[in-house]
């Protein structure tokens, strides 16, 4: 798993799901690299509102990132898509 803090906890910021999608790419889990730079970079742009304060654009954001998780579902494992949807949905939950 990766070494990128405590997966056992919940994620708290955008920063830890960047983190675990470069993890899983580096593992083999998710095999399109230009699913993980279009998930990556839509990710930096709600870090971006995340930093500002910017809660509705930020949460906004995140519901685009589910879709485009969605779109890009054939590359990756069906566990490591299950643990991005279930982060950002916290993250969702808790923040925004």
């Amino acid at each position: 798993m990766p070494l990128v803090g405590d997966i056992t906890e919940e994620p708290t910021s955008i920063k830890q799901i960047k983190d675990l999608i470069n993890y899983y790419e580096d593992e083999g889990s998710i095999t399109d690299p230009t699913a993980v730079r279009q998930l990556q970079t839509h990710l930096t742009a709600v870090e971006l509102f995340e930093e500002k304060g910017e809660t509705n654009k930020a949460s906004k954001h995140l519901a685009g990132f589910k879709l485009l998780l969605n779109y890009h579902s054939d590359h990756m494992t069906k566990e490591v898509f299950d643990i991005l949807q279930h982060d950002v949905d916290i993250l969702i939950d808790k923040n925004y």
